[in-house]
Protein backbone atom coordinates (compact mmCIF):
# COMPACT_ATOMS: atom_id res chain seq x y z
CA UNK A 1 0.00 0.00 0.00
CA UNK A 2 2.81 2.41 0.89
CA UNK A 3 4.65 1.53 -2.32
CA UNK A 4 1.52 2.22 -4.40
CA UNK A 5 1.14 5.57 -2.64
CA UNK A 6 4.78 6.41 -3.41
CA UNK A 7 4.31 5.54 -7.08
CA UNK A 8 1.08 7.55 -7.29
CA UNK A 9 2.65 10.71 -5.90
CA UNK A 10 6.00 10.17 -7.61
CA UNK A 11 8.03 9.93 -4.44
CA UNK A 12 9.33 6.41 -5.10
CA UNK A 13 12.95 7.53 -4.62
CA UNK A 14 12.05 8.72 -1.11
CA UNK A 15 10.31 5.42 -0.43
CA UNK A 16 13.41 3.46 -1.54
CA UNK A 17 15.65 5.67 0.61
CA UNK A 18 13.40 4.95 3.60
CA UNK A 19 13.66 1.18 2.92
CA UNK A 20 17.44 1.43 2.66
CA UNK A 21 17.68 3.16 6.04
CA UNK A 22 15.11 0.91 7.71
CA UNK A 23 16.56 -2.37 6.47
CA UNK A 24 20.14 -1.30 7.24
CA UNK A 25 19.19 -0.24 10.76
CA UNK A 26 17.47 -3.57 11.43
CA UNK A 27 20.49 -5.58 10.36
CA UNK A 28 22.98 -3.34 12.18
CA UNK A 29 21.13 -3.42 15.49
CA UNK A 30 20.37 -7.15 15.42
CA UNK A 31 23.90 -8.23 14.59
CA UNK A 32 25.49 -5.82 17.05
CA UNK A 33 23.20 -6.92 19.89
CA UNK A 34 23.38 -10.67 19.32
CA UNK A 35 27.12 -10.67 18.69
CA UNK A 36 27.50 -8.99 22.09
CA UNK A 37 25.14 -11.44 23.79
CA UNK A 38 26.59 -14.62 22.30
CA UNK A 39 30.31 -15.32 22.58
CA UNK A 40 30.47 -18.75 20.98
CA UNK A 41 32.90 -19.06 18.04
CA UNK A 42 30.13 -19.45 15.48
CA UNK A 43 32.27 -18.32 12.59
CA UNK A 44 34.11 -21.62 12.78
CA UNK A 45 31.51 -23.20 10.55
CA UNK A 46 32.83 -26.76 10.83
CA UNK A 47 32.68 -26.70 14.63
CA UNK A 48 29.22 -25.11 14.61
CA UNK A 49 27.85 -27.68 12.18
CA UNK A 50 29.39 -30.67 13.94
CA UNK A 51 27.86 -29.48 17.21
CA UNK A 52 24.47 -28.93 15.54
CA UNK A 53 24.40 -32.44 14.05
CA UNK A 54 25.52 -33.96 17.34
CA UNK A 55 22.76 -32.12 19.20
CA UNK A 56 20.23 -33.24 16.59
CA UNK A 57 21.30 -36.86 16.87
CA UNK A 58 21.27 -36.89 20.67
CA UNK A 59 17.90 -35.14 20.87
CA UNK A 60 16.24 -37.52 18.42
CA UNK A 61 17.85 -40.62 19.89
CA UNK A 62 16.63 -39.59 23.35
CA UNK A 63 13.10 -39.48 21.88
CA UNK A 64 13.53 -43.01 20.54
CA UNK A 65 14.07 -41.88 16.93
CA UNK A 66 16.90 -43.51 15.00
CA UNK A 67 19.18 -40.86 13.50
CA UNK A 68 20.91 -40.22 11.17
CA UNK A 69 19.01 -41.89 8.35
CA UNK A 70 20.42 -44.70 6.25
CA UNK A 71 20.31 -43.95 2.55
CA UNK A 72 20.19 -47.62 1.55
CA UNK A 73 16.86 -48.05 3.39
CA UNK A 74 15.06 -45.68 0.99
CA UNK A 75 13.72 -43.36 3.72
CA UNK A 76 10.34 -41.64 3.44
CA UNK A 77 11.06 -37.90 3.19
CA UNK A 78 8.41 -35.18 3.21
CA UNK A 79 9.06 -31.77 1.70
CA UNK A 80 6.60 -28.95 2.49
CA UNK A 81 6.49 -25.35 1.26
CA UNK A 82 4.68 -22.58 -0.55
CA UNK A 83 6.26 -23.67 -3.83
CA UNK A 84 8.10 -21.04 -5.82
CA UNK A 85 9.73 -21.37 -9.23
CA UNK A 86 13.26 -21.71 -7.86
CA UNK A 87 12.17 -24.51 -5.53
CA UNK A 88 10.48 -26.52 -8.27
CA UNK A 89 13.62 -26.18 -10.38
CA UNK A 90 15.93 -27.32 -7.59
CA UNK A 91 14.40 -29.28 -4.73
CA UNK A 92 12.23 -32.16 -6.06
CA UNK A 93 14.77 -33.49 -8.53
CA UNK A 94 17.50 -33.28 -5.88
CA UNK A 95 15.48 -35.13 -3.24
CA UNK A 96 14.44 -37.75 -5.77
CA UNK A 97 18.12 -38.61 -6.23
CA UNK A 98 18.32 -39.43 -2.52
CA UNK A 99 15.28 -41.67 -2.23
CA UNK A 100 12.38 -42.83 -4.38
CA UNK A 101 10.05 -42.32 -1.41
CA UNK A 102 9.37 -38.56 -1.29
CA UNK A 103 6.00 -36.92 -0.54
CA UNK A 104 5.36 -33.27 -1.34
CA UNK A 105 3.03 -30.93 0.51
CA UNK A 106 2.46 -27.76 -1.48
CA UNK A 107 0.09 -25.19 -0.03
CA UNK A 108 -1.22 -24.33 -3.50
CA UNK A 109 -2.62 -27.85 -3.81
CA UNK A 110 -4.79 -27.14 -0.76
CA UNK A 111 -5.95 -23.69 -1.93
CA UNK A 112 -4.16 -21.92 0.91
CA UNK A 113 -3.73 -18.28 -0.11
CA UNK A 114 -1.07 -16.42 1.86
CA UNK A 115 -1.48 -13.28 -0.23
CA UNK A 116 -4.78 -12.24 1.41
CA UNK A 117 -5.24 -12.83 5.15
CA UNK A 118 -1.96 -14.19 6.44
CA UNK A 119 -3.38 -15.08 9.89
CA UNK A 120 -6.23 -17.11 8.40
CA UNK A 121 -3.83 -18.81 5.98
CA UNK A 122 -1.52 -19.85 8.83
CA UNK A 123 -4.43 -21.38 10.78
CA UNK A 124 -5.62 -23.23 7.70
CA UNK A 125 -2.13 -24.48 6.92
CA UNK A 126 -1.68 -25.61 10.53
CA UNK A 127 -4.79 -27.76 10.34
CA UNK A 128 -4.38 -29.15 6.82
CA UNK A 129 -0.66 -29.83 7.11
CA UNK A 130 -0.97 -31.71 10.41
CA UNK A 131 -3.87 -33.83 9.13
CA UNK A 132 -1.98 -34.54 5.91
CA UNK A 133 1.14 -35.59 7.85
CA UNK A 134 -0.88 -37.96 10.04
CA UNK A 135 -2.44 -39.53 6.94
CA UNK A 136 0.89 -39.92 5.15
CA UNK A 137 2.54 -41.32 8.26
CA UNK A 138 -0.20 -43.93 8.59
CA UNK A 139 0.29 -44.99 4.97
CA UNK A 140 4.08 -45.12 5.21
CA UNK A 141 6.10 -44.09 8.25
CA UNK A 142 7.72 -40.67 7.66
CA UNK A 143 11.42 -40.63 8.46
CA UNK A 144 11.90 -36.87 8.25
CA UNK A 145 10.04 -33.71 7.26
CA UNK A 146 11.87 -30.82 5.62
CA UNK A 147 9.98 -27.55 5.30
CA UNK A 148 10.53 -24.12 3.88
CA UNK A 149 8.19 -22.58 6.47
CA UNK A 150 8.76 -19.75 8.93
CA UNK A 151 6.46 -18.03 11.41
CA UNK A 152 4.48 -16.53 8.55
CA UNK A 153 3.39 -19.96 7.30
CA UNK A 154 3.10 -22.27 10.31
CA UNK A 155 2.68 -22.14 14.10
CA UNK A 156 5.18 -23.49 16.59
CA UNK A 157 2.41 -25.55 18.21
CA UNK A 158 1.85 -27.44 14.94
CA UNK A 159 5.57 -28.21 14.64
CA UNK A 160 5.53 -29.55 18.21
CA UNK A 161 2.47 -31.71 17.48
CA UNK A 162 4.27 -33.23 14.50
CA UNK A 163 7.39 -33.84 16.60
CA UNK A 164 5.23 -35.64 19.15
CA UNK A 165 4.30 -38.12 16.41
CA UNK A 166 7.93 -39.27 16.51
CA UNK A 167 8.87 -37.49 13.28
CA UNK A 168 12.01 -35.34 12.99
CA UNK A 169 11.16 -31.95 11.48
CA UNK A 170 13.74 -29.64 9.91
CA UNK A 171 13.39 -26.29 8.16
CA UNK A 172 15.57 -23.93 6.18
CA UNK A 173 15.64 -20.13 6.10
CA UNK A 174 17.19 -18.21 3.20
CA UNK A 175 16.40 -14.58 4.04
CA UNK A 176 17.06 -14.52 7.76
CA UNK A 177 19.78 -11.87 7.82
CA UNK A 178 17.06 -9.28 7.27
CA UNK A 179 13.92 -11.19 8.16
CA UNK A 180 14.86 -13.17 11.29
CA UNK A 181 11.98 -11.47 13.11
CA UNK A 182 9.98 -10.39 10.07
CA UNK A 183 6.76 -8.46 10.51
CA UNK A 184 3.98 -8.89 13.03
CA UNK A 185 1.12 -11.13 11.90
CA UNK A 186 -1.60 -11.61 14.47
CA UNK A 187 0.64 -10.78 17.45
CA UNK A 188 3.50 -12.98 16.31
CA UNK A 189 6.49 -12.48 14.05
CA UNK A 190 6.51 -13.91 10.53
CA UNK A 191 10.22 -14.79 10.53
CA UNK A 192 12.19 -17.76 11.91
CA UNK A 193 12.15 -16.27 15.41
CA UNK A 194 8.57 -17.47 16.02
CA UNK A 195 9.26 -21.12 15.21
CA UNK A 196 13.00 -21.81 15.43
CA UNK A 197 12.86 -23.30 18.94
CA UNK A 198 10.24 -25.85 17.87
CA UNK A 199 12.14 -27.29 14.91
CA UNK A 200 14.66 -30.05 15.52
CA UNK A 201 17.10 -28.27 13.23
CA UNK A 202 17.16 -24.87 11.54
CA UNK A 203 19.20 -24.49 8.37
CA UNK A 204 20.47 -20.93 7.85
CA UNK A 205 22.12 -19.70 4.66
CA UNK A 206 23.80 -16.75 6.39
CA UNK A 207 26.72 -17.07 8.77
CA UNK A 208 25.86 -13.71 10.34
CA UNK A 209 22.48 -15.02 11.47
CA UNK A 210 23.70 -17.96 13.55
CA UNK A 211 24.04 -16.02 16.81
CA UNK A 212 20.39 -15.02 16.68
CA UNK A 213 19.25 -18.65 16.64
CA UNK A 214 21.71 -19.57 19.36
CA UNK A 215 20.52 -16.81 21.64
CA UNK A 216 16.99 -18.24 21.51
CA UNK A 217 18.23 -21.76 22.30
CA UNK A 218 17.47 -23.21 18.89
CA UNK A 219 19.64 -25.67 17.00
CA UNK A 220 21.12 -24.06 13.87
CA UNK A 221 23.27 -25.41 11.06
CA UNK A 222 25.04 -23.26 8.46
CA UNK A 223 23.58 -24.37 5.13
CA UNK A 224 24.20 -22.23 2.04
CA UNK A 225 22.04 -22.47 -1.04
CA UNK A 226 22.98 -24.83 -3.85
CA UNK A 227 22.03 -25.72 -7.41
CA UNK A 228 20.32 -28.56 -9.22
CA UNK A 229 23.23 -29.41 -11.49
CA UNK A 230 21.01 -31.33 -13.92
CA UNK A 231 18.88 -28.22 -14.52
CA UNK A 232 21.51 -25.49 -14.27
CA UNK A 233 24.08 -26.91 -16.64
CA UNK A 234 26.39 -25.82 -19.47
CA UNK A 235 25.41 -25.86 -23.11
CA UNK A 236 28.73 -26.31 -24.79
CA UNK A 237 27.28 -25.56 -28.21
CA UNK A 238 26.17 -22.04 -27.25
CA UNK A 239 27.69 -19.08 -29.05
CA UNK A 240 28.76 -16.26 -26.72
CA UNK A 241 26.54 -13.46 -28.06
CA UNK A 242 26.57 -11.25 -24.95
CA UNK A 243 29.62 -9.60 -23.42
CA UNK A 244 28.08 -8.96 -19.99
CA UNK A 245 24.62 -9.98 -18.75
CA UNK A 246 22.69 -9.11 -15.62
CA UNK A 247 19.47 -10.94 -14.73
CA UNK A 248 17.28 -9.45 -12.00
CA UNK A 249 14.94 -6.59 -11.18
CA UNK A 250 16.05 -3.02 -11.82
CA UNK A 251 16.54 -0.98 -8.64
CA UNK A 252 19.12 0.53 -6.33
CA UNK A 253 22.78 -0.37 -6.85
CA UNK A 254 21.90 -2.65 -9.77
CA UNK A 255 20.70 0.29 -11.84
CA UNK A 256 23.65 2.42 -10.76
CA UNK A 257 26.22 -0.25 -11.66
CA UNK A 258 24.75 -0.95 -15.09
CA UNK A 259 24.61 2.77 -15.91
CA UNK A 260 28.22 3.15 -14.76
CA UNK A 261 29.43 0.28 -16.96
CA UNK A 262 27.49 1.52 -19.98
CA UNK A 263 29.14 4.94 -19.63
CA UNK A 264 32.50 3.15 -19.61
CA UNK A 265 31.65 1.65 -22.99
CA UNK A 266 30.93 -1.88 -21.72
CA UNK A 267 28.08 -3.67 -23.47
CA UNK A 268 25.78 -4.81 -20.65
CA UNK A 269 22.50 -6.57 -21.48
CA UNK A 270 19.89 -6.75 -18.71
CA UNK A 271 16.85 -8.96 -18.22
CA UNK A 272 14.24 -8.73 -15.50
CA UNK A 273 11.48 -6.51 -14.20
CA UNK A 274 12.13 -2.85 -14.98
CA UNK A 275 14.67 -3.41 -17.78
CA UNK A 276 13.80 -2.99 -21.47
CA UNK A 277 14.07 -6.74 -22.12
CA UNK A 278 11.65 -7.55 -19.29
CA UNK A 279 11.39 -10.78 -17.33
CA UNK A 280 12.42 -14.13 -18.78
CA UNK A 281 11.59 -17.78 -18.15
CA UNK A 282 13.93 -20.17 -16.35
CA UNK A 283 14.85 -21.94 -19.59
CA UNK A 284 15.63 -18.58 -21.22
CA UNK A 285 17.69 -17.65 -18.15
CA UNK A 286 19.88 -20.72 -18.54
CA UNK A 287 20.22 -20.18 -22.29
CA UNK A 288 21.23 -16.53 -21.83
CA UNK A 289 23.75 -17.39 -19.11
CA UNK A 290 25.31 -19.92 -21.47
CA UNK A 291 25.46 -17.31 -24.22
CA UNK A 292 27.27 -14.79 -21.99
CA UNK A 293 30.98 -14.18 -21.65
CA UNK A 294 30.47 -12.72 -18.16
CA UNK A 295 27.42 -12.85 -15.87
CA UNK A 296 27.17 -10.00 -13.39
CA UNK A 297 25.97 -10.33 -9.79
CA UNK A 298 25.27 -8.07 -6.81
CA UNK A 299 24.91 -9.70 -3.41
CA UNK A 300 23.25 -6.84 -1.53
CA UNK A 301 20.15 -7.32 0.61
CA UNK A 302 17.51 -5.16 -1.04
CA UNK A 303 18.71 -1.52 -0.96
CA UNK A 304 21.33 -2.00 1.77
CA UNK A 305 25.10 -2.48 1.61
CA UNK A 306 24.79 -5.68 3.65
CA UNK A 307 25.18 -8.91 1.73
CA UNK A 308 23.83 -12.43 1.83
CA UNK A 309 24.24 -15.47 -0.36
CA UNK A 310 21.95 -15.72 -3.38
CA UNK A 311 20.68 -18.67 -5.37
CA UNK A 312 22.39 -17.24 -8.44
CA UNK A 313 25.75 -17.53 -6.61
CA UNK A 314 25.47 -21.27 -7.25
CA UNK A 315 23.16 -21.51 -10.27
CA UNK A 316 25.35 -19.36 -12.55
CA UNK A 317 28.62 -21.22 -11.76
CA UNK A 318 26.66 -24.47 -12.17
CA UNK A 319 25.96 -23.40 -15.76
CA UNK A 320 29.70 -23.14 -16.33
CA UNK A 321 29.65 -19.36 -16.65
CA UNK A 322 32.16 -16.76 -15.55
CA UNK A 323 30.39 -15.18 -12.58
CA UNK A 324 31.50 -11.72 -11.45
CA UNK A 325 29.83 -10.49 -8.27
CA UNK A 326 30.35 -8.27 -5.24
CA UNK A 327 33.05 -9.46 -2.86
CA UNK A 328 31.55 -11.32 0.08
CA UNK A 329 33.54 -13.15 2.76
CA UNK A 330 30.97 -15.95 2.78
CA UNK A 331 31.54 -16.58 -0.91
CA UNK A 332 35.28 -16.82 -0.30
CA UNK A 333 34.55 -19.66 2.16
CA UNK A 334 32.69 -21.57 -0.56
CA UNK A 335 34.57 -20.73 -3.75
CA UNK A 336 38.19 -19.98 -4.52
CA UNK A 337 38.12 -16.36 -5.66
CA UNK A 338 39.68 -15.70 -9.08
CA UNK A 339 39.73 -19.45 -9.70
CA UNK A 340 36.08 -20.55 -9.42
CA UNK A 341 34.37 -17.15 -9.49
CA UNK A 342 35.53 -13.52 -9.63
CA UNK A 343 34.55 -10.75 -7.24
CA UNK A 344 34.81 -6.97 -7.28
CA UNK A 345 35.09 -4.38 -4.50
CA UNK A 346 33.65 -1.32 -6.23
CA UNK A 347 32.34 -0.15 -9.59
CA UNK A 348 35.79 0.70 -10.97
CA UNK A 349 37.13 -2.69 -9.91
CA UNK A 350 34.15 -4.34 -11.61
CA UNK A 351 34.86 -2.44 -14.82
CA UNK A 352 38.56 -3.35 -14.77
CA UNK A 353 37.83 -7.05 -14.29
CA UNK A 354 35.24 -7.13 -17.04
CA UNK A 355 37.73 -5.60 -19.47
CA UNK A 356 40.45 -8.04 -18.37
CA UNK A 357 38.38 -11.18 -18.92
CA UNK A 358 36.87 -9.94 -22.17
CA UNK A 359 40.44 -9.54 -23.46
CA UNK A 360 41.74 -12.82 -21.97
CA UNK A 361 39.49 -15.58 -23.24
CA UNK A 362 41.69 -18.45 -22.01
CA UNK A 363 41.60 -17.13 -18.43
CA UNK A 364 37.81 -16.79 -18.66
CA UNK A 365 37.38 -20.33 -19.98
CA UNK A 366 39.49 -21.76 -17.16
CA UNK A 367 37.26 -20.10 -14.56
CA UNK A 368 34.12 -21.35 -16.33
CA UNK A 369 35.39 -24.94 -16.13
CA UNK A 370 36.41 -24.56 -12.48
CA UNK A 371 33.04 -23.04 -11.60
CA UNK A 372 31.06 -25.99 -12.92
CA UNK A 373 33.38 -28.51 -11.25
CA UNK A 374 33.17 -26.75 -7.88
CA UNK A 375 29.36 -26.84 -7.87
CA UNK A 376 29.33 -30.49 -8.96
CA UNK A 377 31.67 -31.53 -6.15
CA UNK A 378 30.59 -29.19 -3.35
CA UNK A 379 27.42 -27.17 -3.93
CA UNK A 380 24.65 -29.28 -5.38
CA UNK A 381 21.32 -29.40 -3.54
CA UNK A 382 21.68 -33.18 -3.43
CA UNK A 383 24.92 -32.81 -1.48
CA UNK A 384 23.31 -30.23 0.82
CA UNK A 385 20.51 -32.64 1.77
CA UNK A 386 22.79 -35.66 2.14
CA UNK A 387 25.08 -33.89 4.60
CA UNK A 388 22.29 -33.25 7.09
CA UNK A 389 20.32 -36.50 6.66
CA UNK A 390 22.90 -39.29 6.41
CA UNK A 391 26.07 -40.42 8.13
Amino acid sequence: MIKRFAHKYRIISIYYYFLKCWYSLQILIKEFVFNKLIYSPIYNVDNNNLAALKLLKNSLNNRGIAWPLKSDLNPHIVYASIPSVWELENIPESLNKITSNVSYYYTKDFDIDFSSSRSKAIKLNDSLFYDWVVKQNNICKIDVIITYFSGGEISSSTITKISNLGIPIITFHLDDRLHFFGRLVGFKFSGPFSVCRSYDLNLSSCIYSLNQYKFFNSNVYYWPEGANTDFFKPNFGSIKKYDVVFVGSKYGARKQLVEFLLKKGINVTCFGRGWDNGSISSSDYIEIVNQSKIVLGLGYISFTKYQTLKGRDFEIPSCGALYLTTHNEELSMLFEIDKDIVTYNNFNDCCDKILYYLRNESAAVEIQINARNKVLTSHSWEKRFREILFE
